[in-house]
């Protein structure tokens, strides 16, 4: 009975790592499709290999004190990760550029000898169970049907419930606690001092883990993990002012949102300041959806401004709008129901909306800088022509450049707008004369009925927004993008690599964030 139940570990423990694993590349490299594949693919080769040598090896040495190794190595394999994950994954965001190759690179450096380990308990146990020729099949057949129903219930446990509740760095000790008990409960006789030495020192690590975790989070940088994504929240000082922000981070690429401390509803980021271009183009808007939340600064900036706004904001992870109310001093009740925030997915959320607005802000990233492909297809964007009115206006955020390699998400995304809003403005944040610049560019869409202003801009700063105007032809060499063909993250490859070239001195990532001048909560 024992056998069957370390195959079940076993088999559990696999999925608990290869979920856990995209959570230590998220903050490096990101959630991408090309992550998933090296993740997924590097795992399944290193449980190949795992396959191989284990059936080798048990074929030598068929006894239960060699199986119970076999475990006990896979623990320690997998509880070093919490300690091998940092410096790896600084090494290949310094120095690699190409985010395929730095995929492939840390999940074969962090996961392929765990995995290959893990791999060579099935076909070892496989062998201990098989007492005669005649009733081999059924053997295989039970221990391979207990393998995959602990697979079943590591997914699930992991992905439902461990990872937000414990995290991810504890979640690696978890799983080398469990496989060492395991060893131990496998074959208590050998080896057993070094098996509860083992075990001792795997606890004591993550005694360590949590103490430096509350260390860290006095020192400025929380480390939070959703039933979505893994989150840090950061306390710096701005270089140029000395202005103490807090940033919600979760991905490599820089902060998702910000928030000066001190001055909780006012904007940090350059690029949100172009979402105010609602009051040129739209200045009668007064029913806003906005799609993606953060840590809602931008609501709370709009809200503030205007007494009489009324903004629905959906936003797909329900722990980063719990964090927004815990850190970055979002209190829905003080707006008087003017704000009504939708934790689901936007697309779900456009496909059962009956509701029209006056403008509907598209901010969402999935991997950054890319837009989820769901939110950029013509479908999608025929979700969002219903969900406005006759005389509607869209804004939607995205990171990309304009033109060359770098800028061809942008003109696919263009055209597929122009299927619904028969013209479509663009304005580059940073360098508006740079077109091969990897940059926040905003992009303002109108229906066909949707008049220009003929007024002036009313303020300075409206005027000084509209100045970033795109005056020039785009090229036109891409299709449009749909459901059945949406290669968006594709397209965002080369631009990912320039923005990582472009951010390499100026990355929060977080073994820098103790060099950034933390500020303690």
């Amino acid at each position: 009975m024992i056998l069957e139940f370390s195959i079940f570990i076993c088999g559990a423990a696999v999925m608990a790592l290869e979920l856990s694993g995209s959570r230590v590349l998220a903050p490096y490299l990101g959630t991408s499709s090309f992550v998933w594949t090296s993740l997924i693919g590097i795992v399944l080769a290193a449980l190949s290999v795992g396959y191989t040598l284990g059936g080798r090896l048990i074929d030598k040495f068929p006894n239960t004190q060699f199986y119970s190794r076999i475990i006990l190595i896979a623990g320690l394999l997998t509880a070093s990760v919490t300690l091998l994950q940092y410096p790896v994954l600084i090494a290949l965001t310094r120095y690699v550029s190409d985010l395929r190759l730095a995929s492939v690179l840390a999940s074969l450096l962090l996961f392929g000898a765990p995995s290959v380990a893990l791999g060579m308990i099935l076909p070892s146990a496989v062998r201990l169970r098989i007492e005669d020729v005649e009733n081999s099949g059924k053997s295989v057949g039970r221990l391979y049907a207990i393998s995959t129903i602990g697979s079943i219930v590591g997914t699930f446990a992991a992905g439902f419930f461990l990872l937000a509740l414990i995290g991810t760095n504890m979640m690696f000790l978890l799983i080398g606690l469990t496989l060492i008990i395991t060893s131990i409960l496998v074959d208590h006789t050998s080896m057993l001092p070094i098996k509860a030495l083992s075990l001792v020192a795997v606890l004591i690590a993550a005694f360590i883990a949590e103490d430096l975790r509350v260390q860290v989070a006095a020192r400025g940088m929380i480390d939070l993990d959703t039933k979505y994504q893994r989150v840090f929240v950061l306390d710096s000082e701005t270089a140029a002012t000395k202005r103490a922000v807090r940033y919600l981070v979760t991905d490599p690429l820089g902060s998702q949102s910000a928030m000066y401390i001190a001055q909780p509803d006012e904007l940090v980021g350059s690029y949100s300041r172009f979402f105010h271009m609602i009051e040129h183009y739209a200045p009668e808007a007064k029913d806003i959806l906005l799609l993606g939340g953060g840590a809602f600064s931008l609501p709370k900036s709009m809200l503030k401004e205007d007494k009489e706004l009324r903004l629905d904001v959906v936003e797909l992870d329900p722990g980063i709008t719990e964090i927004a109310k815990d850190y970055f001093h979002l209190d829905p009740s003080s707006y008087q129901n003017r704000l009504q925030i939708y934790n689901e997915d936007a697309r779900t959320f456009l496909n059962r909306n009956k509701k029209r607005y006056d403008a509907l802000f598209l901010d969402v990233f999935g991997s950054s800088p890319t837009v989820p492909f769901h939110l950029t297809t013509r479908e999608a964007v025929g979700r969002m022509r219903e969900a406005l009115k006759p005389d509607g206006v869209l804004i939607a955020n995205v990171i990309t450049a304009i033109e060359g390699d770098a800028g061809r998400y942008l003109r696919a995304q263009i055209k597929t707008l122009k299927e619904f809003f028969p013209r479509v403005e663009l304005f580059p944040v940073s360098e508006p004369e740079n077109a091969f610049r990897v940059q926040n560019i905003i992009l303002v869409a109108f229906l066909a009925n949707s008049k220009t202003p003929t007024t002036k801009p009313t303020t300075t700063e409206l005027a000084t927004l509209l100045e970033h105007r795109w005056t020039k032809k785009l090229s036109d060499d891409v299709p449009i993008l749909l459901d059945d063909f949406a290669p968006v993250e594709f397209y965002m490859l080369p631009a990912l690599i320039a923005m990582r070239q472009q951010n390499a001195s100026s990355k929060m990532l977080p073994e820098e964030t103790l060099s950034l001048t933390p500020l303690r909560p």
